[in-house]
């Protein structure tokens, strides 16, 4: 069975808000309208519909002999944890296997999407409990087998199958340059996130505090269980005027943070990493400006914006005539943006983080959701 092993997990955030700079748009240009802002609803998205799916490109798009290789294996792939925990919940009787059995019944679709596609041939159709791949067969067989010991063995069967998925897919990113496979393989691996922390989740409620990992490394799992991730993908553009332009550019979107909740609510001692991922497409070897935006709200202050500068953060006045450049690049296919890494500390009240780019015609690109974080 192949397994990459990872070189680091990627922690990225794409997050900008219509309602900052539409809104501080609009004092400048009085004739637009402050468009109405949308909060993204954090914790678990879990296989929630995206809402940039980039389709599989046919007319464009030839597939590698590694690209097919690599959509074979990993449909068949998601097969074996759909069948596993449809096992385990025959065995055990709980409802986690259930949950999360579904969710890679959509991981299996997600990849036949591009299988019919690409017109590849689909090996997850073969019957429960069997596979074409020899490998996988036989950890099939091993996995079901370890699972019927006890709970905590069917508990610690489910982890290593999602720190496995979580490589595999990784490595299958790496051997791809198909804008829309990447983002497809990325959403199955905020599925995998969030299906580890589940399970370790459960290990712990059956006295297994400190998990040890099995395949990835200890820190990368640490860093998976440390936080939860948010999928939110469409972009939108604007001119410099205020009118909306069409975008068919897409941001891979999470953020990880070492806090367990389940909600948007933190203390002082967590800690934010963000970074972004977008996938240029119209806009591809343009050469733009990166922008990040973190806005911040106190009950007993007005709203207060500040930007990236370099990599300094100044204070900004909202108006995009004046929004400073984090960093000047050609748009590749794929482009990685760190945003930051820093600690909440004394702050309390709204924090909002926000990211785009600016073209050479002036027009702004950015994500048009908001996702809010209140430090109590």
């Amino acid at each position: 069975m192949k397994l990459k092993k990872i070189a680091h997990i990627v922690l990225s955030c794409a997050l900008l808000s219509s309602t900052a700079l539409n809104a501080r748009q609009s004092q400048g240009n009085q004739g637009n309208q402050a468009s109405q802002g949308i909060q993204v609803a954090q914790g678990n998205q879990e296989d929630q519909a995206s809402l940039c799916v980039l389709p599989p490109n046919t007319i464009e798009t030839t597939t590698t002999d590694e690209e097919q290789e690599n959509l074979q294996f990993m449909g068949e792939e998601e097969k074996l944890a759909r069948d596993v925990y449809i096992y385990l919940n025959e065995r055990w009787n709980l409802k986690v296997f259930v949950n999360i059995a579904k969710a890679e019944q959509n991981h299996i679709d997600s990849v036949k999407q591009f299988l019919d596609a690409y017109q590849i041939t689909d090996l997850s159709v073969m019957e429960y409990g069997h596979f074409t791949n020899p490998d996988l067969q036989a950890l099939y067989d091993t996995l079901i087998d370890k699972g019927s010991l006890t709970l905590i063995d069917a508990l610690m069967v489910g982890a290593l199958i999602e720190e496995v998925d979580i490589a595999d897919l990784d490595n299958a990113i790496s051997e791809t340059n198909d804008p829309a496979l990447i983002q497809m393989y990325q959403h199955l691996k905020d599925g995998s996130y969030n299906h580890l922390r589940a399970f370790v989740k459960q290990l712990g409620q059956q006295g297994i505090v400190n998990y040890t990992a099995q395949k990835l490394t200890q820190p990368e799992v640490d860093a998976i269980l440390s936080g939860k991730t948010i999928s939110l993908d469409t972009t939108q553009a604007i001119s410099n005027t205020g009118e909306v332009l069409d975008s068919d550019s897409c941001i891979i979107s999470s953020i990880i943070t070492n806090d367990e909740n389940d909600n948007s609510t933190f203390d002082g001692e967590t800690t934010l990493t963000a970074s972004s991922i977008i996938l240029a497409n119209q806009d591809l070897n343009q050469n733009v400006k990166l922008f990040a935006v973190i806005s911040y709200l106190d009950k007993n202050q007005p709203n207060v914006f500040f930007m990236r500068d370099g990599d300094t953060w100044k204070r900004w006045d909202g108006m995009l005539s004046s929004l400073t450049s984090a960093q000047q690049i050609t748009l590749q296919q794929q482009q990685t943006f760190d945003i930051f890494s820093f600690g909440l500390g004394e702050l309390k009240g709204q924090i909002m983080v926000y990211i785009g780019y600016l073209k050479a015609d002036g027009s702004l690109v950015y994500n048009p959701n908001a996702a809010i974080f209140r430090i109590q």
